[in-house]
């Protein structure tokens, strides 16, 4: 995979992208999806107001392993001697409709529920009070485009739940409403 990784990544000067593809997005994500499946705590069948479980986590899943791709490819071109080891591209800055598109294009799920997940996911969304990028790891640029850090969305240990249902009062005061209509439908309990 290291390989196809680095054949599907550009470098210029002091930059680098990778071009992603759905070959490579679908070989990450099953690569990915092996190292992150024990974070996921809470059944798939559990529905909200506009999107399942099962349709959060395979968006959510799809960023992060581009991002582990992101991640490698800045790691190969800094070692092949990029000048400040990728630091100009080490956050991916893609336009919003880009990445509607892709994650689309790569998992299948309707545009509508991809952008209310990609709110659900913007740093500050619902007007939380004090946001938390561990919560919140989008971040909206407010200029047409989305910036995603690899650091941040690799390191996540939320077990890539929309809601952290053991804390965080404030975002699940703020967020529980626009998320759950007659409350949450739980398959077989808790």
């Amino acid at each position: 995979m290291i390989d196809e990784i680095e054949n599907c990544t550009s470098v210029g000067g002091d930059w680098f992208r990778v071009n992603f593809n759905p070959r490579l997005v679908k070989r990450l994500v099953l690569f990915v999806e092996l190292t992150m499946s024990d974070r996921h705590t809470l059944p798939d069948e559990w529905q909200f107001k506009s999107f399942s479980l099962r349709e959060y986590r395979t968006i959510f899943l799809t960023i992060q392993s581009m991002l582990y791709a992101w991640h490698i490819a800045r790691t190969m071109a800094a070692n092949s001697g990029l000048p400040g080891l990728g630091f100009r591209s080490a956050v991916w800055v893609v336009d919003k409709e880009e990445l509607l598109s892709r994650l689309r294009r790569y998992t299948a799920i309707e545009a509508p529920t991809i952008q209310l997940v990609l709110d659900l996911l913007s740093f500050g969304a619902g007007k939380v009070r004090t946001p938390d990028i561990a919560l919140q790891p989008l971040v909206d640029l407010r200029n047409g485009s989305y910036a995603l850090s690899p650091f941040v969305w690799l390191k996540l240990k939320q077990g890539t739940e929309p809601l952290r249902l053991d804390g965080k009062r404030d975002f699940l005061r703020t967020m529980t409403p626009a998320l759950l209509t007659d409350g949450l439908r739980i398959e077989g309990g808790i």
